[in-house]
């Protein structure tokens, strides 16, 4: 556990010299010039054997050979930023909130450019690992960095096979942190089985423990140490997705090779997890069972000004809910669907003090929502003096999980009028059968009749079959 967070977030960075012209391993066109400077240890990494290696562990050939550019730190920064920005363009603006957060280079050590088709390493350590690598040997370091370039070959090999742009370009939030925590997870479990081959390690042994891995958050996972300082300084939030992405998606696809071997595992790409719950819980994909995707509204309500009667509404077979109905002089702006995670997140927020990280309080919450959390929508609403609001509602496995979610805020809430704090917008929280809603932003009687109408929501149910 350890190793593998070390490996992607904080020590290891690349220093090694693509071979040219063997094993189907090739310098990128038009790379950025590498300033001379005294040769690195780690520049004797050859990345062609790593490529061969890794196309046989994860069962993969190489289609054409993989493009691998090695940069300074400018390039890097560069190729990285022009990367966001080619990403932020394809995206439309379609996330809800209305911005993309700005990612960091400084993040990442290296990284896959799915439009481009290449891998992008940094040439050298960035200053912040110093102290993370000399708790290492310098073979240690050779073996983290040799780990690192296996991750980043198998996003080349993901992309030749399964096409990786389709996952990067969903617009649906909840789906592409499923999406990606698939992609990332397949290469670091990639990763740690290339590691266990070259270490004369058993895999299955190796992955064993990966698939046994408890979904902690972001907190906890920093107590291991080493993560870069541009990630622990960004928001909780943040820590958590990329975190996510790469600790709970080798658990994940572990989980499912263990099931089926890598031949399970492309299947994923085929019928890939669709919520964060899915990659939290593999066992649904595994075994089956029942996804929300949609709903249906009983009666007549007017969202948008458009009549939806009594019918059912699937969009796109998203795990969503209908259009949310709106009160009088409002329309519906944003959408999106929070799912595992991001309620999570969104909870967390609500209930956690300020100045105090309540590890017990963030421990009972997941356990709340762990697997229970079916489907969800929020929406931010605007009328024609600018004036917005905020709905959201989910439908969970069972009554406990509502009524004890909405017992704590409306807790945090008294808590915080007794003290002479709070938000400064009123927040109605109200839990009915297995629905949980949230009002914000409006008067008393217009998030009463509101609420009665989102409650009134009825989900539509797919049946998954097992992964096969």
């Amino acid at each position: 556990m350890n190793k593998a967070l070390a490996l992607l977030l904080l020590v290891g960075a690349v220093a090694c010299r693509p071979q040219a012209g063997s094993g189907g391993v090739q310098p990128a066109p038009k790379a950025l010039p590498v300033p001379a400077r005294p040769v690195d240890p780690m520049a004797t990494i050859d990345v062609a054997a790593i490529a061969r290696t890794v196309a046989a562990v994860r069962g993969l050939p190489q289609k054409e050979p993989i493009s691998v550019s090695l940069l300074d730190e400018d390039g890097f920064n560069q190729a990285f930023n022009r990367h966001s920005e080619e990403s932020f363009a394809r995206d439309d603006g379609r996330r809800f909130g209305g911005k993309r957060p700005k990612d960091d280079a400084n993040i990442y050590l290296a990284f896959y450019d799915e439009y481009a088709h290449v891998v992008l390493l940094r040439d050298t350590l960035p200053s912040w690992t110093a102290v993370e690598s000399a708790k290492h040997t310098p073979d240690e370091t050779h073996a983290f960095v040799e780990g690192l370039v296996a991750h980043e070959v198998t996003h080349a090999l993901q992309d030749q096979h399964f096409t990786l742009q389709r996952f990067t370009e969903e617009p649906d939030a909840d789906r592409r942190r499923a999406y990606r925590a698939l992609v990332e997870g397949d290469a670091e479990t990639t990763r740690i089985a290339f590691e266990a081959l070259r270490a004369g390690k058993n895999r299955a042994t190796a992955l064993h423990e990966v698939a046994g891995w408890s979904a902690r958050d972001a907190d906890e996972l920093e107590d291991l140490g080493g993560i870069s300082p541009a990630l622990r300084a960004s928001n909780r939030a943040r820590r958590e997705s990329v975190l996510f992405s790469y600790v709970q998606g080798a658990r994940f696809v572990a989980t499912v090779w263990e099931r089926g071997g890598f031949t399970l595992v492309n299947s994923l790409y085929e019928r890939p997890p669709r919520r964060t719950a899915e990659v939290f819980h593999p066992e649904f994909l595994l075994a089956g069972g029942e996804r929300l995707v949609g709903g249906a509204v009983r009666g007549a309500e007017v969202h948008a000004g458009r009549e939806v009667a009594g019918r059912i509404a699937v969009v796109d077979e998203r795990p969503l809910f209908p259009p949310l109905p709106a009160p009088p002089g409002f329309r519906g702006t944003e959408a999106t669907v929070f799912g595992e995670l991001a309620t999570r997140n969104f909870l967390a927020g609500l209930l956690r003090k300020p100045a105090a990280v309540d590890m017990a309080a963030d421990a009972a919450l997941r356990a709340t929502l762990a697997g229970k959390l079916r489907a969800d929508r929020a929406e931010t609403l605007v009328n024609s003096r600018g004036h917005t609001a905020f709905l959201w509602i989910a439908e969970f496995a069972d009554e406990a999980a509502p009524q004890e979610l909405a017992r704590r805020v409306v807790d945090r809430q008294k808590d915080d009028a007794a003290h002479g704090v709070g938000i400064s917008e009123p927040l109605l929280v109200v839990a009915q059968g297995t629905r949980l809603v949230f009002v914000s932003d409006l008067p008393e009687a217009s998030s009463k009749a509101l609420a009665e109408k989102l409650l009134a929501l009825a989900p539509l149910v797919e049946k998954v079959a097992p992964l096969k």
